[in-house]
């Protein structure tokens, strides 16, 4: 699953992202979130407990390009890092989720401390894995 996404993240917790979501105690979602100031990079897994991973963005970016991979229970998180014209995929965690035969996939945000988050997807896909590939 792929997007692109952008939107005006300066509230504690302004989010938007990537989910894949078993049930109500088996999700994950990745993407950016406003936290300490900055916009950081973060993931999610929960399993019936939750952590949290977070990375800040080393510039300001104006979009952000986002990639999760499936490989059995392997959850590879991806962002597209962007030198000028140039990008590459850079590995942001690699995760353990139970998976069953049925899940949800799809785009998630939302701002827990104020009510008006404004955030945009483009280019959102979803396609069979070719799994997950570390160096390549």
């Amino acid at each position: 699953m792929t997007v692109t996404l952008f939107g005006d993240f300066t509230s504690l917790y302004d989010q938007a992202g990537l989910m894949i979501r078993i049930d109500e105690r088996i999700w994950v979602k990745a993407g950016v979130e406003y936290s300490d100031g900055a916009l950081q990079l973060t993931t999610v897994i929960t399993n019936g407990t939750s952590d949290w991973s977070l990375s800040p963005l080393r510039t300001n970016h104006g979009e952000i390009t986002l990639r999760l991979t499936r490989q059995s229970s392997a959850i590879h998180v991806q962002y597209l890092d962007r030198y000028g014209l140039i990008g590459r995929w850079t590995s942001l965690r690699l995760g353990y989720l139970p998976m069953t035969s049925v899940c949800q996939v799809g785009l998630m945000a939302c701002s827990p401390e104020r009510g008006d988050l404004h955030v945009g997807f483009t280019d959102f896909s979803v396609c069979p894995s070719a799994g997950i590939e570390l160096h390549p």
